[in-house]
């Protein structure tokens, strides 16, 4: 799952029969082979590519990458299973070690919770705006 903005980076990689030549990346959604978005063309194939996720992106969790070998088109390989880009989340869900009655949240706050609903709170709110804190 990735979410655009804040310079948000999704690293593509592929594995390169060899390291010449380019390739071209695109963005697609499962059942529709005509790409979302161009994502780099001509990019070199050395088997990665560090994506900026683009603001203006629709949010779906349908999406699969394909990269495509420019010299031999017919080289072309796509994503093994759709990932989601999912809208920017700007409201968490946070509780210290207790619930009470009459508390926002349904559970205590935990770091191995999202904090995106009120029952899997975090504990604090800097679990939320850094996740690998």
């Amino acid at each position: 799952m990735a979410t655009p903005g804040r310079q948000t980076r999704l690293p593509i990689r592929w594995r390169s029969h060899d390291v010449t030549g380019t390739v071209t990346i695109e963005l697609l959604q499962e059942g529709n082979s005509t790409p979302v978005l161009a994502v780099a063309s001509g990019t070199p194939n050395n088997g990665q590519f560090p994506w900026t996720i683009p603001n203006s992106l629709s949010a779906a969790v349908n999406y699969l990458i394909r990269v495509t070998r420019d010299d031999l088109p017919t080289l072309v390989d796509q994503s093994d299973a759709p990932f989601a880009i999912v809208a920017p989340v700007s409201v968490y869900f946070v509780n210290d070690a207790i619930a009470d009655p009459g508390d926002w949240t349904s559970s205590p706050g935990d770091d191995s919770n999202d904090g995106l609903t009120p029952p899997p709170p975090k504990p604090r709110y800097r679990a939320c705006s850094n996740p690998t804190n």
